[in-house]
């Protein structure tokens, strides 16, 4: 609905760290250039563990 579009909001704050975390709550992976409040802290993916021969995991029905 919104591809190619961008949405905006103002906000009125009396210091720029006030702005700032109304804008982290929000949207907590808004990042700022001079930043006031901590970083977003991006989550990383765990690596899955991939299924070799003999670490296959175990049918529960037994097909006849």
């Amino acid at each position: 609905m919104f591809q190619d579009r961008q949405v905006w909001a103002i906000l009125a704050a009396r210091t720029t760290l006030e702005a700032q975390e109304m804008c982290r709550n929000i949207d907590e992976r808004v990042n700022f250039i001079n930043a006031l409040v901590k970083p977003y802290k991006k989550e990383v993916p765990k690596a899955r563990k991939k299924n070799k021969s003999g670490n296959v995991p175990k049918a529960n029905v037994q097909y006849t």
